[in-house]
């Protein structure tokens, strides 16, 4: 086993080369100021032990979202309420003001289409892109990539309008991905609806093979 100094950009660490997979241990982080931290907390190269999507439902205790599909944990719901005369047409009942999620997706557990009567903000935060199909309210259907490669036309924040259709799956390969939702006002159950595959192919019949994809029967 040999060790050597490996100078990065605002980045000082130590790396050892043995014949199994390789880890950079981190020793000092310069910042621009000039200031320095010393840390020991490893960094693991790229293909070694990479985060699973099990490891995420793990950390970050997520659960699964059975009328939708996908895990989640509600991470915020504000104290303060909005009376019923004062929310958008379609909302019920008092609603917090704002409400946050984390979301995961996996191969095996997507976003079904569904709708709420609130705008919803999705945020990319780990993992593969994510593909989301919108069906909105004048007919038109569109889908959009939520992901960090910016050049190929993907976004980390994507914002879904009231009653619009949505549904989100992974790109091709990918194996999981962790976004994360926000709502103003805030999400109640009594919102959801459920997309229905028949009456929606109906309603989007040039979207009908991709209503296929992101809907069960």
């Amino acid at each position: 086993m040999t060790a050597e100094e490996c100078p990065l950009p605002y980045l000082t660490v130590r790396a050892w080369t043995m014949r199994v997979p390789v880890f950079i241990v981190v020793s000092r982080i310069a910042f621009a100021s000039g200031e320095t931290v010393d840390v020991s907390r490893p960094l693991q190269v790229l293909g070694c032990n990479p985060m699973t999507a099990d490891n995420v439902k793990e950390l970050l205790q997520l659960e699964p979202l059975r009328m939708e599909g996908g895990f989640f944990r509600e991470t915020y719901r504000s104290r303060w309420m909005i009376p019923p005369d004062y929310l958008p047409e379609g909302m019920r009942g008092m609603h917090s003001i704002a409400t946050a999620i984390y979301f995961m997706i996996t191969p095996e557990s997507y976003s079904r289409l569904h709708r709420v009567p609130g705008s919803e903000i999705f945020h990319f935060y780990l993992g593969d892109p994510v593909v989301m199909l919108q069906l909105h309210p004048d007919g038109m259907h569109q889908t959009l990539t939520i992901g960090t490669d910016l050049e190929s036309g993907a976004r980390p924040q994507v914002i879904v309008r009231g009653n619009t259709w949505m549904g989100c799956k992974l790109a091709p390969g990918g194996k999981f991905a962790l976004l994360g939702t926000t709502m103003s006002p805030g999400f109640a159950q009594s919102d959801y609806q459920g997309g229905v595959r028949e009456e929606l192919i109906a309603q989007y019949p040039d979207a009908a093979d991709m209503i296929q994809e992101y809907t069960r029967e």
